[in-house]
Parts: C-alpha cells; sequence; structure tokens
C-alpha cells in the first residue's frame, strides 16, 4: 500500500479554539479534521503529530505558511 502526500493544516474556528484538517495534497480533498477544539494550538498540533506519524510523507501547514516534518 502506498502512502500518500498529506497536508495538515492548522486554524481557529468561530469560538477562537483552535482545529486541525488533513487534505491530501496532490487534490486538495479534505480527508479527516478534528473532532473537537484545542484551547492551545501546542495541543492541536501534538494531536496531529500522534495521528499522522505513522506516514513520514507529512507537510504541516501553520498560519503563518507550510512547514515540512522532520522525522
Amino acid at each position: 500500500m502506498a502512502i500518500m502526500s498529506i497536508r495538515v493544516s492548522f486554524y481557529r474556528d468561530r469560538k477562537k479554539n483552535w482545529r486541525w484538517r488533513a487534505s491530501r495534497i496532490r487534490n486538495g480533498k479534505v480527508m479527516a479534521d478534528s473532532a473537537e477544539g484545542y484551547r492551545r494550538p501546542g495541543e492541536c498540533i501534538r494531536a496531529a503529530e500522534i495521528l499522522f506519524a505513522a506516514n513520514p510523507d507529512v507537510e504541516f501547514q501553520f498560519p503563518s505558511g507550510p512547514a515540512r516534518a522532520t522525522k
């Protein structure tokens, strides 16, 4: 099974909580998103890192721009 390239974006919702959204880099389709909002950005980032730890080709995109995961 091939590992697909995934972009994980972080954003703030209407309640000012942090959330993540994972989409395929190739076509931009959303594959998954956080089911809950996080008060701190670090908690949101850590949750996404745990979830996508098995995929070596994950790009984390923060509000200031893309940052490549270092695995």
